[in-house]
């Protein structure tokens, strides 16, 4: 059978991906150097850090460049720069707002042809008092540029800074925005680093209020690591596919392979489309003539992953909160992030019950115990992250949560709002938050849950990952056994059939094996008689083919002591050769080609070894007879394109 190998390495699809736990294989990090681009403003590029190398860019860098030195990472990031200069070359922007710096913004980005952009714009748009829709249009214009170029894009939430109140909620936000709308592809920039009225807090304030210190970067370095950058590029999704030969009309397998266990999928036209199969393999329906199908890999999850956002300013701390996450669809929880204001080890205690928490927050018996955590809180403030899931909620379904420390002194970090707030996504509700002293004691309402809500729903068949759509093609063999025409009329001593070096497992009907097959007259009874041949071809089929044979010798000599010649093909022109060993004197040998209907084409003769042009004519079948002292052998010749 015919094999061609395919094989064809990632494409991305980057909507929505959830970040997973994952470490980096040095091998196959040595396969796949990336070009990293980082677009920006102040921070990106580096202000406040001192000396500059403590910045978290060039932290990134030196990470990377550990994994795999010819990773290059591009900072084209400066300081003052706003979301407008960052735009698209040629998109000319509103009426007293800059225009695109074409060699800092996302088009010059893209000229690096980078595996990954990250973009981080702390605060610059708001301190010029760009509302929060404007600037969410901007960065999606951005973002939106290099995911047409299949490029993945990271968008970094704003930072505190010291701002008038107002800037200070359009800075909230767009943080909060950045969160929904991007996803796994949101750096978050923001937890951790707010003060009191979340202005910078002075243990990460370089000193201005709107640069982040030497801590401050270190902050962010550690949240670019949370999102492993790199896996998208380690083990590439790959898929490599065999097409195959049909020897005749009927069904065929056709078989395909990943080199990572990813989801297999096979079709009948090269984009769209729904699939016939998964798996390796796909057996056609019967055909007759020659079909492509198209078989691609896909990597999960093959969902849609989300966060919710409660909110991540603090200006409580307490033992414990209760709220209640309502779902407006099928969704399934994975995690929930918290905020720590009590340092060291300690033990954070989760409850649920299938319901709402109204008249059940001092009921002990209402609720059960889902897990006890064991997290290490290494300074005040900091964000853990609880495996909570999977816990499944049905489009209706209320959820209602209990966190407390199992210390009684032990404080979690929420927010107090002036009247009852609502966190909400379009598929998910955070409300009734309410303060709980330790344990299913005095309740404090409203209290609104400070943290993120990690969830998946639905079905996203494309999954997060997958390979281009590779055409695995169905032949037909068009081979035949060679050995025509049907009936020969030979005045000769020896006549050799030559089937050809693309047939194997020849076989004829006298017996012999092999390619060739060597007739002597004095071997033939009078009269006709039938040589038939079998064999495979290049493809697997087999093929057969038979000729009759009127043999009458030319009575020259003896024909058993006659040479055997070999004719063998050269690019432009045969030449004869002795097959038998042995010594044999000089001798001049004629030669004359013959095609189908008789015609003697070319004439030579010379001595031994004998040069023929091929030159003589078309592809097709030809007849070599060969004449020396005492003997005649007559070749098949097929001449190819």
């Amino acid at each position: 059978m015919r094999y061609i190998n395919l094989i064809v390495a990632l494409l991305l699809f980057f909507e929505s991906l959830q970040a997973q736990s994952w470490q980096p294989d040095a091998t196959s990090w040595d396969n796949h150097p990336l070009r990293v681009v980082v677009i920006g403003s102040s921070t990106a590029a580096g202000a406040g850090a001192s000396p500059i190398d403590s910045a978290w860019v060039p932290r990134f860098t030196r990470y990377l460049q550990e994994l795999n030195p010819e990773t290059t990472v591009t900072n084209l990031a400066r300081g003052g720069y706003q979301t407008y200069h960052l735009m698209p070359t040629g998109n000319p922007p509103p009426p007293n707002r800059p225009w695109p710096d074409t060699a800092r913004n996302i088009t010059k980005a893209l000229a690096h042809r980078p595996d990954a952009i990250i973009i981080n714009l702390p605060s610059n748009d708001a301190s010029a008092g760009y509302g929060v829709a404007e600037q969410l249009a901007n960065f999606d214009t951005i973002v939106g540029e290099a995911r047409a170029a299949g490029v993945p894009v990271w968008v970094c939430t704003t930072q505190p800074r010291n701002l008038e109140p107002e800037k200070v909620q359009v800075q909230l936000a767009v943080r909060d925005s950045i969160l929904q709308r991007y996803g796994d592809f949101a750096l978050n920039f923001w937890d951790e680093l707010p003060g009191p009225g979340d202005w910078v807090h002075p243990k990460f304030d370089s000193g201005d209020g709107i640069h982040l210190n030497n801590a401050g970067h270190r902050l962010l370095f550690s949240r670019v690591l949370e999102k492993n950058i790199p896996r998208l590029f380690f083990n590439r999704p790959q898929v490599y596919a065999t097409s195959d030969t049909l020897c005749a009309p009927g069904r065929i397998t056709l078989r395909a392979g990943s080199l990572y266990a990813d989801t297999i999928l096979w079709f009948d036209r090269p984009k769209g489309g729904s699939p016939l199969a998964s798996g390796a393999t796909l057996t056609t329906p019967a055909l007759s003539s020659p079909v492509p199908y198209f078989v691609e890999a896909r990597r999960g999850p093959f969902h849609f992953p989300r966060q919710l956002v409660g909110t991540t300013s603090t200006n409580r701390d307490w033992n414990g909160i209760m709220f209640e996450l309502a779902a407006d669809t099928s969704l399934v929880l994975d995690s929930l992030s918290v905020q720590l204001h009590s340092t060291g080890t300690q033990y954070l205690r989760v409850y649920t019950r299938r319901g709402g928490l109204s008249g059940h927050e001092n009921e002990p018996g209402s609720w059960a115990l889902l897990d006890s955590f064991s997290v290490q809180a290494p300074y005040e403030g900091v964000v853990v992250r609880l495996p909570v899931g999977p816990l499944a909620l049905a489009g209706g379904d209320t959820l209602s949560l209990y966190l407390h420390l199992a210390d009684p002194a032990g404080r979690l970090a929420y927010f107090a709002p002036a009247d009852s707030a609502v966190a909400r996504t379009p598929e998910l509700r955070l409300q009734n938050g309410t303060g709980i002293s330790h344990v299913f004691s005095e309740r404090y309402y409203p209290r609104l849950f400070s943290g993120q809500v990690f969830y998946h729903f639905g079905y996203r068949p494309e999954g997060f990952l997958q390979t281009r759509r590779v055409p695995v093609p169905v032949f037909f063999s068009e081979m035949s056994a060679g050995i025509r025409p049907d009936s020969l009329f030979i005045l000769a001593d020896t006549l050799v059939l030559d089937a050809g070096l693309e047939y194997g497992n020849c076989q004829w009907s006298t017996g012999a094996q092999g390619q060739r097959l060597v007739l002597r007259a004095r071997d033939w009874p009078p009269g006709g008689r039938q040589v038939s041949f079998q064999a495979t071809d290049p493809y697997g089929c087999a093929v057969q083919d038979s000729l009759t044979i009127l043999f009458r010798p030319s009575g020259r000599s003896n024909a058993g002591s006659a040479p055997l010649l070999r004719m063998i093909h050269h690019t432009g022109w045969l030449s004869v050769q002795f097959d038998n060993a042995g010594k044999l004197p000089p001798f001049l040998l004629s030669a004359e080609i013959i095609n189908q209907t008789g015609k003697a084409l070319y004439r030579t003769s010379g001595n031994m070894p004998l040069q023929i042009p091929d030159d003589f004519g078309p592809p097709g079948l030809y007849w070599i007879r060969l004449g020396g002292p005492g003997f005649l052998q007559i070749f098949k010749w097929e001449k190819q394109e």
